[in-house]
């Protein structure tokens, strides 16, 4: 199911959404949704998803929007913080973890400012994730906690909270920052659309 036909089925077929922050936040649904029916388990519009906190979702935001708006040049922190409307200072904690996982690229000086490490086609969602949270899982690996002879829980363990940890990882992995730049083009494409008709 393409992502249009995702909003169509969820009963939206015109809408607008005003900035990327909120584009990004309908995308990130989407991507949890596509996990399969435990995607209900995982996601709380209202609050968090799979756990992962500001620093992650607002990292997944910096990071898109420094795809989809740099050229060759460096991007400023500020120009991005201006634009998702996060603060400056947090970014600054965001990227020096971004930089330090080998994500971006900074450079120092009145034409300094961030680049991507690589490709937009070569950065994962997972990477970038993993980067700012750490592991993905929603329960812990620790086979300690499976008791010896309890044959319910590794039944759950094996055929639940394992295949669900695999799910997720394998997910945001086959995901690009490039893949997300595309829907966001395609998603800024068809609003513009919506308004001359």
């Amino acid at each position: 199911m393409c992502f249009l036909e995702f909003l169509q089925s969820a009963g939206i077929t015109a809408f607008f959404i005003p900035d990327l922050q909120h584009a990004i936040d309908i995308i990130l649904y989407y991507i949890i949704i596509h996990i399969g029916s435990l995607g209900n388990i995982l996601w709380d519009y209202g609050g968090q998803i799979m756990k992962i906190s500001a620093k992650g979702r607002y990292g997944l935001r910096a990071m898109l929007d420094l795809a989809v708006t740099t050229t060759e040049s460096h991007v400023a922190l500020n120009n991005i913080a201006e634009r998702q409307n996060i603060s400056v200072r947090f970014l600054e904690q965001v990227f020096t973890a971004l930089r330090n996982a080998g994500l971006v690229k900074s450079t120092k000086g009145s034409q300094g400012g961030y680049t991507l490490s690589d490709l937009p086609s070569r950065i994962t969602v997972g990477s970038i994730l993993r980067a700012l949270e750490g592991d993905l899982s929603v329960t812990s690996q620790n086979t300690d906690e499976t008791l010896p002879g309890n044959g319910i829980e590794y039944c759950i363990k094996t055929n639940v909270w394992e295949k669900l940890n695999e799910s997720i990882n394998n997910l945001v992995d086959s995901i690009t920052l490039e893949d997300l730049a595309v829907e966001h083009k395609k998603l800024n494409d068809n609003w513009s659309l919506m308004f001359y008709i």
